[in-house]
């Protein structure tokens, strides 16, 4: 396991961790390139702190996502179990990983999941629509207020 993060870790953690499956890595400055060989990302996050670019970049590598409810706050379609697994402690954590391990039609339901999360709301196509959606609406809100 490769714990990637921000910031450096402080030696507390380093010690917490110091294991010889599990490497510790701090920031990485190109996450696609972590993601070609991932076989799940795992949130933690205590706090909601929004949709972040994580997210998307696993979606999109049809990385699938464990997290507690808070790691995917304001994503509508992350679903628990359909597109993202949800885990509140160190037990649902270890189980959600074993349910994606155990089940490899499950494993890439799972992928193609969330490569469609992707395509549908984050993608180049889904802000093309938002953009179509947007002038089509300033047109019609111009073609209103030009008429009175």
């Amino acid at each position: 396991m490769h714990i990637i993060g921000s910031g450096s870790p402080s030696e507390e953690l380093l010690k917490q961790f110091d294991q010889k499956n599990i490497i510790y890595r701090g920031f990485v400055e190109n996450l696609m390139e972590e993601f070609i060989d991932t076989f799940a990302m795992v949130i933690p996050g205590q706090i909601s702190t929004g949709i972040r670019i994580r997210l998307p970049v696993s979606f999109s590598m049809m990385v699938p996502v464990i997290g507690n409810e808070l790691s995917f706050h304001g994503m509508l379609d992350a679903k628990d179990g359909e597109t993202v697994l949800y885990a509140e402690n160190e037990d649902e954590y270890s189980s959600a990983i074993e349910k994606l391990m155990d089940n490899t039609s499950y494993y890439k339901s799972m992928c193609q999941n969330g490569r469609s999360v992707y395509d549908d709301n984050f993608s180049i196509k889904a802000a093309s629509v938002d953009i179509q959606r947007s002038l089509s609406n300033l047109n019609l809100f111009r073609n209103v207020t030009s008429h009175d």
